[in-house]
């Protein structure tokens, strides 16, 4: 519900590519879009890096943005999964600081085990070998991204990022049962 919550402009973390404007010298000097990530939280790698770069991600409230949405691929696609989990662990790998990657890429591993059982149990089993299927494919992937990440770490440090939340937005929403997040309280 809109309780004029979204009314003032505001530093956020990442915005989606629905709506994102960025300076083409900017764009491409922190490497433009990851042609690898393919229609799945690209636009948080960009914003993620221009972030690490000294660069702000606002949301302008006063801007009105008409979007379709998700047309690329159909949300009971099981390669739609393959992507949203091959991606989120790519792009963890990416772009955390050294001190917090390997407890969150282990954490995030664990509920993408524990989703993967809960699809195999429920008997979507495309979407079980999904989940088994990206897992290969980040792992397959990680060579690429190695030069990449010692770039990244030597970047700025996460806590130059007030606006990401800290903690796991899963155990919030589903065991603590908030449903509503206000950037200040990150």
């Amino acid at each position: 519900k809109d309780n004029a919550q979204y009314d003032d402009t505001i530093d956020v973390f990442w915005a989606t590519g629905a709506c994102l404007f960025v300076r083409s010298q900017t764009f491409w000097a922190v490497g433009g879009l990851d042609g690898l990530f393919f229609a799945h939280m690209e636009e948080i790698d960009l914003c993620w890096r221009l972030k690490n770069n000294g660069h702000r991600v606002v949301c302008i409230p006063d801007v009105s943005v008409y979007h379709v949405g998700g047309g690329t691929l159909p949300n009971n696609n099981p390669h739609k999964i393959f992507l949203n989990y091959r991606n989120n662990l790519l792009l963890l790998y990416k772009n955390l600081p050294s001190s917090s990657m390997l407890p969150t890429l282990f954490i995030r591993m664990v509920l993408d085990g524990l989703s993967a059982f809960v699809y195999l149990f429920s008997g979507r089993i495309p979407y079980f070998f999904s989940v088994l299927k990206a897992h290969y494919g980040f792992y397959r992937l990680l060579p690429h991204y190695r030069k990449q990440r010692k770039e990244t770490c030597r970047k700025l440090s996460r806590q130059q990022h007030p606006e990401m939340l800290s903690g796991s937005i899963v155990v919030s929403f589903f065991i603590k049962k908030k449903h509503r997040f206000n950037y200040l309280e990150f």
